[in-house]
């Protein structure tokens, strides 16, 4: 299997020599010691780099079920996977998108509910989580380019409307979709947005991670500015702000939001920053039993979803 070669980081083996050529410099002579200073800044800069772009620390086991069947593709020699139901005839497509450490075994229960009202169901295995293999430098726009890459091995002509729900970092990755960079079939026939709990800001991420080390947020900002240059070059002049709702992505269709009351993952924040900015149809649920994870079935707001479905999608 090919894999993506690093392009902001070295690999562990790189930084390991790194760090004893460093010593070796450092204890050799005073005239050497500039050498081995500069070697030291230069691993720190590799160390905070490869935490930012870390893969998750923890996999769930994907989705095991004879309604729903694995889908691949390859995207520059990546392998991407997926899993996916069809049922009979042309209907709604609804596309899935899990959250960080999350993958596709998480939504059987939200998938089924789609399923029940005859709509197509697919779900993405996010790099490093569940089937899909592991990536050097994960980054939520490989996810979108990813899902971009896998709906083209759907059968267009069975699709009669496309639907995105998204939760937590899948939220996020929703969002990002909605970018005018992020082009397809399905974006012709995308109708609605359904976002549960969903991430909207990385800056707010990187504040919580960074805790009591937030004063070091202007330097990890232009580290994260400066490695995404190099993965992903296709981007022109990208900015940290670029990875903040608004500007990383906004729905321009009916959107349905379905906000954990108590989120003890991300807080009330994210959501705040999207209904500041979100300028189109949409409803607004702040649930009361809806817990951010172990989220599988809530009678609120699958109730909510089924309303959505009824009014919305078919």
């Amino acid at each position: 299997m090919i894999v993506m070669k690093r392009q902001a980081t070295f690999s562990g083996t790189v930084v390991f020599i790194l760090l004893i050529t460093a010593v070796f410099f450092l204890l050799y002579s005073k005239w050497t010691v500039i050498i081995g200073l500069l070697l030291v800044l230069l691993i720190i800069h590799q160390l905070l780099t490869m935490a930012l772009f870390r893969n998750p620390s923890k996999r769930r086991s994907p989705l095991e079920h004879p309604d729903w069947k694995i889908i691949q593709t390859k995207r520059d020699g990546f392998e991407i996977f997926g899993q996916i139901n069809m049922v009979e005839g042309e209907n709604p497509l609804v596309i899935f998108l899990h959250g960080w450490e999350s993958s596709s075994i998480r939504f059987l229960e939200r998938m089924q509910i789609f399923q029940s009202k005859n709509c197509h169901t697919i779900i993405l295995e996010s790099r490093s989580h569940g089937l899909a293999p592991s990536t050097k430098e994960w980054t939520a726009r490989k996810i979108t380019l990813d899902l971009e890459s896998l709906l083209e091995e759907v059968d267009q002509s069975l699709v009669s409307s496309v639907h995105i729900y998204g939760h937590s970092m899948g939220g996020f990755i929703a969002l990002g979709l909605q970018h005018e960079r992020c082009q397809g079939w399905w974006k012709d026939k995308l109708s609605t947005v359904m976002l549960e709990s969903p991430m909207t800001a990385y800056s707010f991420v990187l504040k919580k991670l960074l805790g009591s080390l937030s004063f070091t947020m202007p330097l990890m900002k232009s580290l994260s500015v400066s490695a995404i240059k190099k993965i992903h070059p296709e981007l022109i002049n990208p900015n940290f702000s670029d990875f903040d709702t608004p500007n990383w992505g906004l729905p321009n269709k009916p959107t349905l939001i379905l906000q954990a009351s108590d989120d003890h993952i991300l807080g009330r924040e994210h959501y705040d920053l999207l209904m500041k900015h979100l300028d189109v149809e949409h409803e607004a649920h702040i649930i009361q039993t809806l817990h951010h994870s172990q989220n599988q079935v809530d009678a609120e707001r699958d109730e909510l979803i089924m309303q959505w479905i009824e009014k919305r999608i078919v």
